[in-house]
């Protein structure tokens, strides 16, 4: 009969149960599995994206925080800002997101007074308009935002940050 480890049964200090542990999982091949999965994850376009995404969201929300902005939101009311879409679901479809997340962020730039959403027409399209107090919104948030930008752009040589946006449209349309 084969024994299966079940730490909840040992009755031992922290330090040996994880020489325990080690020992079990080098005896079951699992130093190879951790092998190969620290050679997935720093191979894995989808780690490598969602990590760079984080640390550049992070840094645009850090120099929005003053005026009261997320990035998610200041791209939406500067694509609403230069677009004038003409319904929701264009908007969606422009920025790339959901459903879900887009009406929970439209609904708080209305709660915000920074946006507008028309009556659906016959068409059942509701139009989404920039306030005043969401155009004074964007103007106070500009220069926070391009101050962002120019700390991004300036960790690339010249042409790097355009042949990366390039790359990053390739990925967008896989």
């Amino acid at each position: 009969m084969r024994q299966v480890f079940d730490q909840r049964e040992i009755k031992l200090p922290m330090r040996n149960r994880f020489e325990i542990v080690r020992e079990k999982m080098h005896i079951h091949g699992m130093d190879r599995i951790s092998q190969t999965a620290k050679q997935t994850a720093q191979r894995c376009a989808a780690v490598s994206v969602l990590r760079a995404g984080r640390s550049v969201t992070r840094l645009f929300d850090d120099a929005l925080r003053p005026v009261g902005l997320t990035i998610a939101q200041f791209g939406l009311l500067n694509a609403i800002a230069s677009y004038r879409p003409d319904s929701i679901s264009a908007i969606g479809e422009m920025l790339d997101i959901d459903r879900t997340t887009l009406s929970r962020n439209l609904a708080l730039l209305q709660r915000e007074g920074l946006i507008m959403l028309g009556t659906p027409g016959p068409d059942r399209k509701r139009e989404v308009l920039l306030t005043v107090k969401g155009a004074e919104k964007i103007e106070e948030a500009l220069p926070l935002w391009e101050a962002a930008q120019r700390r991004i752009e300036a960790l690339f040589e010249p042409g790097e940050y355009d042949m990366l946006k390039k790359a990053l449209s390739r990925i967008r349309h896989v």
